[in-house]
């Protein structure tokens, strides 16, 4: 396996919420309490963001990290952390919706 050293890695960047989007094929999804709670986490403490920056395509989608994103936008942030970079397709991206049923991918909702 070839290792990729640290200084060739992306960093997040502050990025404005305006430049990004959710992925529309977004399987996962949370319930409203969850949201809520995610909502107030985000606002009291900003530095998880930081911690768990969203992570998108050069094009804005993000493909990993939209429930941040939706709940950093429904708490009025102009800019989030994020790393911007090449990826897989999103639907390559996301392992879980592949290996779960759709039953077991409701039941987590």
């Amino acid at each position: 396996m070839d290792v990729t050293p640290a200084s060739q890695l992306a960093s997040p960047r502050l990025v404005p919420v305006s430049d990004l989007h959710p992925w529309g094929e977004n399987p996962r999804a949370i319930s409203p309490k969850r949201f809520e709670n995610l909502r107030r986490a985000i606002a009291a403490d900003p530095e998880f963001l930081r911690l768990r920056p969203v992570l998108a395509r050069a094009d804005g989608t993000v493909y990993c990290g939209n429930q941040r994103y939706l709940a950093a936008v429904a708490n009025g942030m102009t800019a989030v952390p994020a790393v911007l970079a090449p990826s897989p397709s999103p639907a390559s991206s996301s392992p879980s919706s592949r290996t779960r049923s759709p039953e077991q991918r409701s039941r987590a909702r």
